[in-house]
């Protein structure tokens, strides 16, 4: 019982910590239509804020509004201004997804491509594809990206196996070789019942939550 609640304060506190206010929600929302339509009135064209936010307004359905943006104004918004804002947001949001991901699998808040050689298992890859004259596109696939991605993918894994096997070593019960978890093919002297009861809990329970290797942290 003490476990399950020990188990259960913890998730309780992850989840606070990783919640996101809804006031700060919509803060980051505002800000981000904010930076979206500078983003689109800035430029050699120079088109003006309520100009752009009325031809935006009068692209909704059941809305009509008058713009005063002329025929070659309203192809820089909207076939070279807003295509490109959009690809930046998904571009950012993506490797903010990344980053993330990255600072959860391996727990270490300070987590980065740099650290865990995700840059340079990329750049590895594309010297491959390089070097073995794979430069060349056939179609929409390109094979400079791809070697880049799958050395980035190796990188990234080698990282992951690596510091997994460091907890196994330093926690032999979080191992599958170790005397808590071994089949009963091979009869070992039985613990006493307060013992076989809380040691593997207590042992495996602290390496998967705390001491679980951060890359590039303290372990």
């Amino acid at each position: 019982m003490a476990t399950l609640s020990a188990a259960g304060e913890t998730h309780s506190a992850t989840q606070r910590a990783f919640r996101l206010p809804p006031l700060a929600a919509a803060g980051t929302l505002v800000a981000l239509a904010a930076v979206a339509l500078l983003s689109a009135t800035t430029g050699a064209a120079g088109l003006a804020f309520g100009d752009v936010l009325a031809a935006l307004v009068d692209r909704l359905p059941l809305v009509d509004v008058d713009s005063s943006l002329s025929a070659r104004q309203e192809g820089i918004l909207f076939q070279i201004r807003l295509p490109r804002l959009v690809l930046g947001m998904f571009v950012g949001g993506s490797l903010a997804l990344a980053g993330a991901a990255y600072q959860g699998v391996f727990r270490n808040p300070l987590a980065d491509p740099y650290l865990l050689g995700v840059s340079a298992g990329a750049g590895f890859g594309a010297v491959l594809a390089l070097g073995f004259g794979l430069d060349v596109g056939w179609g929409p696939f390109d094979a400079l990206p791809a070697a880049a991605f799958l050395g980035a993918l190796v990188a990234v894994t080698a990282s992951a196996a690596i510091a997994r096997g460091a907890c196994s070593r330093r926690r032999p019960c979080c191992s599958a070789a170790s005397p808590w978890r071994r089949s009963s093919r091979r009869r070992r002297p039985t613990p006493s019942a307060n013992s076989a009861r809380h040691a593997p809990a207590r042992c495996c329970r602290g390496c998967s939550a705390s001491s679980a290797p951060a890359v590039g942290g303290r372990s």
